[in-house]
């Protein structure tokens, strides 16, 4: 009446049903300025309310006559569907004479009541894995840790599921669980069922977990896999450092190399080629320390880690028999770092070297500094 009463027109399209339509009239919808209606039909079957009694092929038929486009939409897969009754649907639909037909499928989708019916009827049912991990992988994207284990804790066993639940109990600080989760998604077969990155994550958050619990077996295991395995990417380059030096202090040289070469090859960062080094002068290996040592000293711009592995390769000089080698090395260590700590500790090797007719080595320097286990770090977004 209003837009009547001013003059206004307007064109609507608009979604309705049998019900409201019958309520207001279709003379009505033409005078409001609709031209193109979207009407839930659903099905042949009186299921919903608002189409209980309705003659949905006439009404479709006037609303046409008043000129109004309508679109009739059915819903696929309700409860009493086999595969002749949704046929029998479908062609219903198809029936009425719409201008345009459209099917929707009902699924039970996580967080609505439909799907919390479904799992409550049929908690083991076709598809109960994939829905119980859909849940979770929500409450994971919301950080809802405690909803993910939840989720999880009643899905059947699988390896995306045990996975995702380490996660959950990492991210809540329950290392038993989460050790032994990602233990189980490793242990699954075929190895195929998760993918490369996924492998990688699950090796490193159980060394991890295993680690923080004192269990150091466990630990040396999981991370001397993950550094066999893990590209030498920046995604990975912190992980594989920290896996690194841990492997160092506990005397698992030979997985530390490997890190440490790995990420020697990739960078050229000069604490990690010191690093590298002095693994090899741990293993015994030292010639090749020496050559790792001499690489850091006069090809980095890193003028701390430089001097750090002059020292180095000067005591091992001493070590293998190269006296005057070491000589030379410590003049010029001397003279570089004249009124420091630095230089007292190179004058005095330089004298005590000077003045033996048999040098031998020094006191031992300070090992290069290694960090503890790493702290759990936060929560990882997945």
């Amino acid at each position: 009446d209003l837009m009547e009463f001013h003059g206004k027109q307007w064109r609507f399209g608009i979604f309705s049903s049998a019900e409201a339509i019958r309520a207001v009239g279709i003379p009505f919808l033409a005078r409001l300025g609709v031209h193109f209606l979207w009407i839930g039909v659903e099905s042949k079957r009186e299921v919903y309310e608002k189409n209980r009694g309705a003659d949905l092929g006439a009404l479709i038929r006037e609303l046409k006559d008043y000129g109004i486009s309508v679109l009739a939409s059915g819903i696929l897969f309700l409860e009493h569907h086999d595969t002749e009754t949704i046929r029998e649907d479908i062609e219903y639909v198809a029936s009425l004479g719409s201008d345009y037909v459209q099917y929707m499928e009902l699924g039970p989708l996580p967080g609505t009541k439909l799907y919390a019916d479904y799992a409550a009827r049929y908690p083991g049912g076709p598809g109960a894995p994939e829905a119980a991990l859909g849940v979770a992988s929500a409450a994971a994207r919301r950080r809802d840790w405690r909803a993910v284990r939840a989720a999880l804790e009643v899905a059947p066993a699988d390896p995306r599921r045990d996975l995702l639940l380490g996660r959950a109990c990492y991210a809540l600080r329950d290392m038993p669980t989460a050790q032994a989760a990602y233990e189980r998604a490793l242990a699954a077969t075929p190895p195929a069922a998760l993918a490369p990155a996924d492998i990688l994550e699950a090796r490193y958050q159980a060394g991890m977990a295993a680690a923080i619990q004192g269990r150091r077996e466990a630990a040396l295991a999981h991370w001397g896999a993950f550094a066999k395995a893990a590209p030498a990417d920046p995604a990975a380059r912190e992980r594989l450092l920290s896996v690194a030096f841990w492997l160092q202090k506990e005397g698992a040289y030979e997985p530390a190399l490997e890190a440490f070469e790995h990420l020697n090859a990739a960078w050229r960062d000069a604490s990690v080629g010191f690093q590298h080094g002095y693994t090899l002068e741990l293993m015994g290996r030292s010639e090749e320390a020496l050559d790792a040592y001499l690489k850091v000293a006069f090809a980095s711009t890193n003028a701390q880690w430089a001097l750090t592995a002059r020292y180095r390769a000067a005591e091992l000089m001493v070590t293998l028999g190269r006296p005057k080698d070491a000589v030379a090395l410590y003049r010029e260590l001397a003279a570089r770092t004249e009124g420091t700590v630095q230089g007292d500790y190179a004058r005095k090797r330089l004298a005590a070297l000077e003045a033996s007719p048999e040098p031998s080595a020094g006191p031992e320097a300070p090992a290069p500094p290694s960090p503890e286990v790493p702290r759990a770090p936060a929560a990882p977004a997945h």
